[in-house]
């Protein structure tokens, strides 16, 4: 396909998204308005009948949904750090989640909802920390918001960290993944101070950021957003691969256009395409 047909092909995809989005948006912010009406009356509403019938918040033993504040599904929800037995992989499914993973004195989970319909489940088994979290009750345009913050002991090695993320933000730091694959639909990814093995996503819309990390083999597929990657390693003897469909590619910030390509020696690899998107990559 010629570029003018394909840049032309891309242009339209581009404007629809933009009409159907800001569509979204607005119909969104007025069923985000009323619901946040609902939800204020709900919580004064609650919270007489808690104080008048003794009520008190459930707390969490390690599974569940614990640290709800209601079970109609409409009130706001945290649980403060809860101590969590070791685990040395982590797998996600979630639909509306931000997710952060970060070094700490010891293994432990908290979390912040806006709405009790999106509190996730964990829990651990044979060494494996699933985080599920359902999205059939979400509320279109209502305040799904949610913040999971997990935390590891530093210098602990994670075999693998994979999953989804439908709707969220990932923030990772100071993490020592000797696999890592994940797939995310609408969201930034973040990645500071890493040291990776094989790392693998696959974004759909949204930015990724990986700085001052390294890795062995990196594999990005972006359908929309820029791809920034800062290695803490020389990548002189690696083989590369990028490409950008509508966007540039930069390599030590030197331009080449949409594509750069490198022969490598040690049998690792860096492959990052993006198809509406700048890709950058600095070593």
């Amino acid at each position: 396909m010629k570029r003018s047909v394909y840049l032309t092909i891309l242009t339209i995809v581009t404007v629809i998204c933009i009409i159907v989005g800001s569509t979204v948006h607005i119909v969104g912010f007025g069923l985000d308005l009323v619901s946040n009406l609902f939800q204020a009356w709900d919580w004064d509403w609650d919270t007489d009948n808690d104080a008048a019938s003794g009520g008190s918040v459930s707390t969490g033993d390690g599974s569940g949904t614990p640290g709800a504040t209601s079970s109609n599904g409409c009130t706001a929800t945290r649980l403060d750090a809860t101590d969590l037995e070791s685990f040395t992989g982590i797998s996600i499914d979630a639909a509306v989640m931000d997710l952060t993973i970060s070094p700490g004195e010891t293994y432990r989970i908290s979390w912040s909802c806006q709405q009790r319909r999106v509190v996730p489940s964990y829990e651990i088994k044979d060494g494996v920390l699933t985080l599920s979290q359902s999205g059939s009750n979400l509320w279109r345009g209502s305040n799904n918001n949610c913040h999971v913050q997990l935390t590891v002991p530093a210098n602990t090695l994670l075999g693998s960290i994979s999953g989804d993320v439908n709707v969220g933000d990932i923030n990772f730091s100071q993490l020592s993944i000797q696999n890592l694959d994940l797939t995310t639909n609408v969201g930034d990814f973040d990645l500071e101070n890493c040291s990776l093995g094989n790392m693998s996503i696959r974004a759909n819309v949204g930015d990724l950021y990986l700085k001052q990390s390294s890795f062995s083999n990196l594999d990005v597929n972006a359908d929309v957003g820029d791809v920034y990657v800062e290695s803490s390693e020389d990548l002189s003897n690696y083989a590369i691969d990028l490409s950008a469909g509508a966007g540039s590619v930069s390599v030590n910030n030197q331009d080449h256009r949409r594509s750069y390509a490198q022969s490598g020696t040690n049998g690792c690899t860096v492959t990052i395409q993006s198809n509406v998107g700048d890709v950058a990559l600095d070593f």
